[in-house]
């Protein structure tokens, strides 16, 4: 089952696809799209420089892309 996911860096926002179960971080970056700032820890989860926000119900939360499994159906906002 594919998930989709819709991504907004400030006034802009994309649509992509994902195989169930992958890596928002991984997701992202083969997608052009790379969640990372500055020097990173390539998906460690040690540097926090891959923060996006997860608009869920209820508001947005700060989150970790290399710590984010895609289950279902995701809005992420970029942070720059």
């Amino acid at each position: 089952m594919e998930i989709q996911l819709t991504v907004r860096l400030g006034a802009v926002m994309s649509k992509m696809n994902c195989a169930r179960g992958a890596t928002l971080r991984n997701v992202l970056i083969e997608n052009g799209q790379s969640p990372n700032r500055g020097i990173h820890c390539s998906g460690l989860g040690i540097c926090g420089t891959c923060l996006v926000e997860v608009v869920e119900e209820g508001g947005r939360q700060r989150k970790r892309a290399c710590q984010i499994r895609c289950f279902r159906n995701l809005e992420i906002i970029l942070l720059s």
